[in-house]
């Protein structure tokens, strides 16, 4: 279901508890390249994990993060109005 609907935004944590957030987040970018997929980590990555996210023009959300940091993000990757309206409709701030 995943292919067919692939989500605008996906917001995925480092450590998860059957792996790593980042293999994780590279494998759905490469799958789907139009989804905005945000790491978010309150973890140092090593220097082959951050030069993987700049590769791949992964954002990396740095913990503790407020909301608006979070939002900014996505209205920055989803690149147009008619998305970031979208946004702000959704979560009420516009």
């Amino acid at each position: 279901q995943f292919q067919e609907h692939p989500p605008l935004v996906m917001a995925i944590d480092y450590k998860l508890p059957d792996g790593n957030g980042l293999d994780l987040a590279l494998a759905l970018a490469r799958e789907s390249p139009d989804t905005c997929i945000i790491l978010m980590t309150g973890s140092t990555l090593t220097s082959e994990e951050a030069a993987w996210c700049v590769e791949e023009h992964l954002p990396l959300l740095r913990k503790p993060f407020l909301p608006s940091d979070l939002l900014g993000l996505i209205r920055q990757h989803l690149g147009s109005a008619a998305a970031a309206n979208a946004l702000d409709a959704a979560v009420g701030s516009g």
